[in-house]
């Protein structure tokens, strides 16, 4: 039963991951930017920028996803929440970008669990999040930076 619910799982990984790309190719421009995460082939497939295919670590979140499967993860394991511990995340834009995104745990003064990317020399996405602790962890409010470029979302409510 546990190895039926890990591949329920992946499978609706996969299902968010394509469904993520498509839209974020839709929305952006007509340039061609899809991904195509293959378990089978092990492998993340970039069609406009072939050269940038990666191998598909375990657990690959997209640039929305990661949103969830961060909170998912602290629930699991709550000695995680504890400021200064650390949880690494491979994540895959559109645009043929794959990294290792590693969050730190830090302090929020407000009652909220504040994660943060700690930004690797090469990033050029910064992101940060504040999770609810009373509403199993989901994200209050959110910052990504790209370029100078500061996209922020807060919940209302």
């Amino acid at each position: 039963a546990d190895e039926q619910a890990k591949a329920s799982i992946a499978e609706k990984e996969n299902e968010l991951a394509r469904i993520t790309a498509e839209l974020d190719a839709k929305a952006r421009s007509e340039e061609e930017r899809t991904v195509a995460a293959g378990r089978e082939a092990g492998r993340i497939h970039y069609p406009a920028r072939p050269e940038r295919d990666v191998p598909l670590p375990r657990g690959t979140q997209d640039r929305l996803s990661w949103l969830v499967q961060l909170p998912a993860i602290l629930r699991a394991d709550p000695a995680l929440q504890r400021p200064g511990r650390r949880i690494a995340l491979f994540v895959s834009g559109a645009r043929g970008d794959a990294d290792r995104w590693e969050f730190e745990v830090r302090d929020a003064a407000d009652g909220l669990l504040h994660v943060r990317r700690l930004p690797p020399p090469s990033a050029e996405v910064q992101g940060e999040a504040w999770l609810a602790p009373g509403e199993d962890l989901l994200p209050v409010r959110v910052r990504l930076a790209k370029d100078g470029d500061v996209l922020e979302m807060r919940r209302r409510g």
